[in-house]
Order: structure tokens, then C-alpha cells, then sequence
């Protein structure tokens, strides 16, 4: 969980992602503490205009809290959590240089053993619904879709509806529904035989309602905020950390974007403003923020989409953002996406799953 100063953000991404955790320690050449930098410093700087290849220089935390070795009992090392209320802290010695790092929830687990009381468990109740629409023709993944519906295009020894659904069940998300419209019945078969751990409910629209008219169907949602999803986006990350990103951040709804890169195969040519040749710029690279096609949202959204009409879900957004409601973005590596909604993209993704 450690990253070297001089790093890049794309790399201080992936760290994120590989080790599952929302903080890395920054480190010297020398192992010595220079700061912390957490997954919404990265985000915050993303959104800024930062781009994946600069470095986490200016970015991370360089006054972090820190704790200097055998100077502490566990008792003080509980207060500085709740004090400061962080996740983790790096333990150095006196010249400063890294021992270890100390994460909230192991101080539990040490809690919990050393003092042999009752079983303390994770009061965070994980009981939001996840929303999956899976009524369209898959167009794109023609001519299989002529047969089979696309959350039935087969992966391994999978499906990507089950690769769905799967992504979620491994971060405590157990209730599902399920929008239907094209092929219904085909899904209703295929779903009563098979086993699912998770509850499952389908609901069938009566008529195509675009990417978010579905919605509209939705009733009966637990907590307060929900997961919405297509049912051909795979992320390889923790999902917790997204609904936490949300939550904290107070918004209306979070949209789950994907940093990607294009090169232009083209010189670009730049003028002056009295339109004199100004430079020429041999095929520069752009980034770009993908929209994934998943998102959070707060529960009480869903009540403005319109009733039994046909809408998308970039008119839906529009919609909200018209009466003021605050959506976030919640950026991730382009390696945390995997699209197999499209032909190209199944080919050049599967590999990577099956």
C-alpha cells in the first residue's frame, strides 16, 4: 500500500484498485514518509484537469498524521482514528523513515482478539438496490441478438448478466432488478432455472422506454440510494468505495467515468487570432472521461422520470441537472472497465475475464 513520490496517477490508481484500499503511503527513494494520498485527493485532481500520466506531486497530503514508533498503546492509536477520523496511519521511527502502516479496521480485528468480547461487526448495513436494464435489442452485438438476448451473450463458462451481477454480489449488493422488454421471456426462463444467492426480481416493460424510461417502473427500493447499471459493464474495483464517494459527497446522482486516451492519427494545425499559421501539433493525445454506464443515484430521483414515456438516460441527466440537482463524477482507470456491449470491445475484453 506504499507508492513512490515521484508516481503517476495513473499508477497511484491501480495501487487503489489492486490492493482494495482508499489510502496509499508515499514513500521516498529512501523509505521515508512524505505523505499520504487517498482515492478522493486523486479524484479531486482528475477533475481538476489532471491527467493519468502526471505525477501525484502537488496532489497528495504532505502533512499527514503520523505516529512515531513504540511512542503509542493502543488505546491512543483508537483516539487518533476517531479523532481525525482516517482510515489509516503510517508508523515511522524518529528519523522519520517508514516502518509499517496501521489500517482502521485491523486496530478492530486487534480489538476484538485481545479483549475477547462480543463479535463487533461492520455496522455499515450494505442494503442498497442495484438496478440493471437489460430491455434493449443490442444492436451493436448483432446478429447473436437476433437469437438470444444480449444479457445472454455467453463469457467462459458465464453470461454477462451473471458477470454482472456477480460484480456486485462480491461487495454485499444482494438485491437486484432486473428491466426487461426485449426477448422478456427468454431472461424469465433462463432466470428460474438457475440458482442465484442474491434476491432477483425481473419487471417487464410493456413498451421500449429508451436507457432510463424503465426506471420509472421502479418501486419498492431499500435504503436510501441505489446502484444503476447496463447490463453490459464490468468494473473491477470495490463498489463500496463508489457509494461511499457518493454518499460523503452529498450528491443527487454519481456518474461512473472512465478515464481513457485517443490519439489522433492527424498533425493539428494551430493559428493566431489574425489567423496566421501559429504551430502544428503531430497527432496529440486526448483524454477523455467515458461515461461507463453506471451510476448512483439517490432513490427519490427515480420519481422524475417521466411515467410510461420513452427517455434516455443523458435526457434523464439533463433533466436532473436542470432543477439543480448535484451530480458527480466518480473517475476510474481505464484498466477498471471492461465494455463488452459491442462487438470489438467483447473481442478485445474477453481474454481479460474468461
Amino acid at each position: 500500500m506504499n507508492i513512490f513520490y515521484k508516481s503517476s496517477i495513473k499508477t497511484a490508481i491501480r495501487l487503489l484498485n489492486q490492493f482494495g484500499t482508499k489510502t496509499l503511503i508515499v514513500l521516498d527513494k529512501n523509505k521515508s514518509l512524505k505523505g499520504t494520498i487517498s482515492d478522493g485527493d486523486i479524484r479531486r485532481a482528475i477533475l481538476k484537469g489532471k491527467k493519468l500520466e502526471n505525477l501525484i506531486t502537488g496532489i497528495y497530503n504532505s502533512e499527514p498524521i503520523y505516529l512515531i514508533q513504540n511512542s503509542f498503546d493502543e488505546s491512543k492509536l483508537k483516539s487518533v482514528f476517531l479523532k481525525h477520523k482516517i482510515d489509516i496511519i503510517p508508523i515511522v521511527n524518529k528519523k522519520g523513515k517508514f516502518i509499517k502502516s496501521i489500517k482502521f479496521y485491523d486496530l478492530i480485528n486487534s480489538f476484538k482478539k485481545n479483549n475477547n468480547k462480543k463479535k463487533i461487526v461492520n455496522n455499515k448495513i450494505n442494503n442498497a438496490s442495484v438496478i440493471i436494464m437489460a430491455g434493449g435489442l443490442g444492436k451493436r452485438m448483432e446478429p447473436f441478438t437476433h437469437i438470444m438476448p444480449k444479457p445472454l451473450i455467453p463469457i467462459g463458462k458465464s453470461t454477462i448478466i451473471e458477470l454482472v451481477i456477480a460484480q456486485f454480489t462480491k461487495y454485499g449488493f444482494n438485491d437486484f432488478l432486473l428491466t426487461t422488454n426485449y426477448k422478456h421471456y427468454i431472461l424469465d426462463i433462463f432466470f428460474k432455472n438457475i440458482k442465484l444467492k442474491s434476491n432477483l426480481k425481473l419487471i417487464r416493460e410493456k413498451k421500449p422506454l429508451g436507457t432510463a424510461g424503465s426506471l420509472s417502473l421502479i418501486k419498492g427500493l431499500k435504503g436510501k440510494n441505489c446502484f444503476v447499471a447496463n447490463c453490459d459493464g464490468l468494473l473491477n474495483l470495490d463498489l463500496n468505495n463508489i457509494m461511499d464517494y457518493h454518499v460523503n459527497n452529498h450528491f443527487d446522482l454519481t456518474i461512473i467515468v472512465s478515464m481513457k486516451k485517443y490519439q489522433l492519427p492527424y498533425g493539428i494545425c494551430k493559428s493566431k487570432s489574425n489567423g496566421l499559421f501559429d504551430e502544428i501539433i503531430e497527432k496529440p493525445k486526448i483524454d477523455f472521461k467515458v461515461n461507463t454506464g453506471i451510476y448512483v443515484m439517490k432513490n427519490s430521483m427515480l420519481k422524475y422520470v417521466p411515467k410510461n414515456k420513452k427517455i434516455d438516460m443523458n435526457n434523464f441527466i439533463e433533466l436532473l441537472k436542470n432543477k439543480k440537482f448535484n451530480i458527480g463524477l466518480y473517475p476510474i482507470s481505464s484498466e477498471s472497465w471492461l465494455d463488452v456491449g459491442q462487438w470489438e470491445e467483447y473481442k478485445n475484453n474477453i481474454k481479460k475475464i474468461s
